[in-house]
């Protein structure tokens, strides 16, 4: 381990580390000075070196005005006079101007030689300037530099202490304004004020906290030629510059170089790698530099263990934290605020509040003033303890102290009380708040709004509200929702009411747009107040509009709607919901079997009111809401079927008649074949409207299929109508025999054959080329039924209207299916 240390130290102002340079400039050489070495004790702290000025092309002498040096020109400086006072005022115009327009804000003139010296704003006040340094007021500061170097007078007395004080004043910045600290060197050097070592470095630290290693070297080269060597705060500052870009391998060889070229070191170098270990999360190399340093005599302090503390309770290591606190102790430092409250979130964070409250505690008795910061670590832990009245106790204790707490503590205390139901302990913290200097932000409002419903206090979150509004803070849907549903939930439809009227009111026209709108929450939050207030028809309503913009309600909404419905006897409704439900995408698979089971009579009745309802608005010449009507049914025969409840006989027929208009040849099977398992004998329009839609839909072998059925089950009733489509049938797929023995069953059964039976028969196999047994039939009708022939050739004696029953005309109660499916299909739900 290291006991001593080399350095070669610079013998007089133009001197320097050779070495020392070419490390600190990454390999650059940087100087020309000669290296002058002095060997140091073993333990050494730094090496002393006496610092000379430099004149600089011409004779100086000592300022009166401080330590640096003031060269006395022998012409005048090149400082440029002020102009005359229109240029002053074309100036303040312009300025003026730029403050008059909020989207291109005033930029700050540039510090050069030319506006330093040619814009005067403002009287030059060196007293201000003065009190403005000693306050570290960094903007206030330049202001009053600015304006006396922009008169020849004040500039005059300024000295080499004002600007190393500037400049140390804006590297405090957070962010240091570089460009600002370049005017100032550039300053000094047009006044002619040679820079010291604490003027380079506070450069150098400029640079080092923006991670700008370039710009920090390009400071070092400029040091080395006015004569100047790095110190141990140079050094340190370049370690700190690797530690803050994250190179901590870089800065772990720049430590060596630097020590390798025999610069010692002190308690800042260790502690910036200790700081770069705990960032990089490693904490061997920590411990190891935290040893290192130890042994070699360097006496850790309050930031070393802050780092170490930092990293372990980083790494959740919290018996390492503790073990590092009482190595403190047992050290001899003493634990700042910063330790205490790093180590307090440790156990806080680990679930330990007990043992981050007792660390608090023996913090206070030691002496150690707690700060803002915190006490409010403490009561965030007694909030998360739910020990409301002990974070409101702590709130009393912080404020007894002289300190101020600020809003988002008391918002954090009027939100644990209102969780814990403390709900006069939340008003009273709202009472305080609204005496201090703070306002309510519109999340805050949010949050009391949303906690104060949420708990049913609906007075307290409404008078939040129109407090809000006074404020001039504009309520958004989230805000609306939260008030509806904790008024909701208190059964308090009156103020839902009242709060969906405004959501939903409409811009009157030349207004804009409102900022709230409903969602799709506010429709089901007023949806399920108006189904729980057994509003039906209202709920109705709502829903439909709520599918106009483009929402839909939850399968539990849909089934309390239908539930709502059938409790109020309003069995149409329940159909509607119903068949809404099925038409949406996240509820179409919902189970309604025990509602449609329970209430099966009552369903039944429905169908059949639904159909004839739609036979009523098609008299009406409405076909849009028959269509829309006959739907509705439809879907209700579905669930009653799905549930097995047989429905009545005549709704059979509707249903398939239906599904031939939507050309759903299936569909007609399935409610056939329904139809024909139930107890229900098939009736005459069932019959027609599976032949219809064998005829216009089906194939050859559904033909055939209908056709052995029907000879085959004698006790089908096929009206006239029926035997017409039947024969149809038969002869679009050229089956004559069939055809044959079809014209003897109708006429056995009691059906005459008329002319306008052939005549379709005819066309349909002509249609289907099927002349060979066109000519054939011929024959037959010739032989047994050749008063048909005759009708056709002469007429009828009494003319009878066709019926509609060729394919183009088959469309019987329903006008044009297709295109009226089409057409109906916009006012789908």
């Amino acid at each position: 381990m290291l006991k001593s240390f080399v350095l070669s130290s610079a013998g007089g102002p133009r001197g320097g580390n050779r070495g020392a340079l070419f490390c600190l400039c990454g390999g650059r050489m940087v100087g020309n000075a000669e290296p002058v070495v002095r060997k140091l004790h073993a333990g050494s702290r730094r090496a002393k070196r006496t610092e000379k000025p430099v004149a600089t092309g011409h004779e100086g002498a000592k300022s009166k005005h401080g330590s640096g040096v003031r060269v006395k020109l022998t012409s005048t400086p090149t400082v440029k006079p002020l102009g005359d006072e229109s240029d002053a005022l074309r100036y303040m115009k312009l300025e003026r101007k730029a403050r008059r327009t909020p989207e291109k804000p005033p930029q700050n003139p540039t510090y050069n030689s030319d506006t330093i010296t040619s814009i005067h704003m403002h009287r030059a006040d060196f007293p201000s300037f003065e009190e403005a340094l000693r306050e570290r007021n960094a903007l206030s500061a330049m202001r009053k530099f600015r304006d006396i170097c922009a008169d020849e007078t004040a500039r005059s007395e300024l000295a080499l202490h004002h600007f190393s004080s500037l400049l140390r004043c804006l590297v405090n910045n957070r962010v240091p304004p570089v460009d600002d600290m370049k005017d100032v060197m550039l300053s000094m050097k047009q006044l002619e004020i040679a820079p010291d070592l604490a003027c380079y470095n506070a450069m150098v630290e400029a640079y080092a906290r923006l991670s700008d290693i370039d710009g920090a070297r390009g400071v070092l080269g400029d040091m080395s030629a006015a004569g100047f060597a790095p110190d141990m705060h140079t050094y340190n500052l370049f370690l700190r510059l690797y530690v803050r870009k994250g190179e901590l391998d870089e800065a772990l060889a720049f430590f060596n170089r630097m020590i390798s070229e025999g610069i010692e070191p002190n308690v800042a170098s260790y502690n910036t790698l200790i700081a770069g270990c705990a960032d990089a999360n490693r904490p061997d190399l920590a411990a190891h530099y935290f040893s290192e340093m130890r042994d070699l005599g360097f006496p850790p302090n309050v930031v070393t263990f802050n780092h170490l503390l930092l990293m372990h309770i980083r790494r959740g290591a919290l018996d390492k934290a503790e073990e590092v606190f009482s190595q403190m102790g047992a050290m001899g430092v003493e634990p700042d605020l910063f330790c205490c409250t790093t180590l307090m979130s440790g156990f806080s964070k680990a679930g330990k509040v007990d043992k981050a409250l007792e660390l608090f505690t023996r913090m206070r008795e030691r002496g150690l003033e707690a700060d803002v910061t915190m006490y409010t670590t403490v009561i965030q832990m007694k909030l998360k303890a739910g020990d409301i009245k002990g974070a409101i106790a702590s709130l009393g204790d912080l404020q007894a102290e002289g300190k101020s707490a600020d809003g988002i503590l008391y918002l954090a205390l009027i939100d644990g009380a209102i969780k814990a139901g403390e709900f006069d302990a939340a008003s009273e913290l709202l009472r305080k708040f609204r005496q201090t200097q703070f306002k309510l932000p519109a999340p805050a409002y949010r949050s009391l709004i949303q906690s104060y419903a949420g708990a049913g206090r609906i007075k307290e979150a409404t008078g939040l509200f129109d407090e809000m509004k006074r404020e001039g803070v504009t309520p958004g849907t989230v805000i609306y929702n939260a008030i509806m549903r904790g008024a909701a939930i208190a059964l308090d439809f009156k103020t839902v009411r009242k709060f969906w009227m405004e959501l939903s009111a409409k811009p009157e026209p030349g207004e804009p747009e409102k900022y709230a709108q409903p969602n799709a929450t506010s429709y089901a939050i007023i949806l399920e107040t108006n189904i729980v207030a057994r509003d039906m028809n209202r709920a109705m309503d709502i829903c439909a509009e709520m599918a106009k913009e483009g929402y839909e309600p939850e399968t539990h909404v849909f089934l309390a709607m239908i539930a709502g419905n059938v409790e109020s006897r309003k069995f149409g409704n329940a159909a509607k919901c119903i068949a809404w439900m099925r038409k949406s995408i996240s509820s179409n698979k919902a189970d309604v079997k025990n509602v449609v089971k329970e209430n099966a009579a009552e369903f039944q009745d429905q169908i059949v009111k639904l159909f004839n309802q739609a036979k009523e608005a098609a008299g009406d010449d409405n076909p849009r809401d028959s269509w829309y009507i006959r739907k509705i049914a439809v879907g209700l025969y579905h669930e009653l079927v799905a549930a097995d409840v047989t429905p009545p006989a005549q709704v059979f027929a509707s249903v398939m008649e239906f599904h031939r208009a939507c050309r759903d040849l299936i569909g007609v099977v399935k409610v056939w074949t329904t139809l024909q398992k139930s107890h229900h004998e098939p009736s005459p329009e069932s019959v027609l409207s599976l032949v219809t839609a064998a005829r216009d839909l089906g194939q050859h072998r559904t033909a055939k299929a209908v056709h052995d059925m029907l000879r085959n089950n004698t006790s089908l009733t096929l009206s006239p109508k029926a035997w017409e489509v039947y024969l149809q049938m038969l002869a679009r797929f050229g089956m004559d025999s069939e055809i044959r023995h079809g014209l003897l069953d109708m006429v056995n059964a009691g059906i005459p054959l008329k002319a306008s039976m052939w005549t379709q028969v005819d066309r349909r196999l002509e249609d289907a080329q099927m002349f060979g047994a066109q000519k054939r039939l011929r024959e037959f009708l010739e032989e047994n039924f050749p008063e048909a022939l005759e009708e056709e050739l002469y007429g009828p004696e009494e003319s009878e209207a066709d019926d509609g029953a060729g394919e183009e005309d088959g469309k019987d109660e329903i006008n044009d299916p297709a295109s009226e499916l089409e057409r109906a299909r916009k006012f789908e739900f």
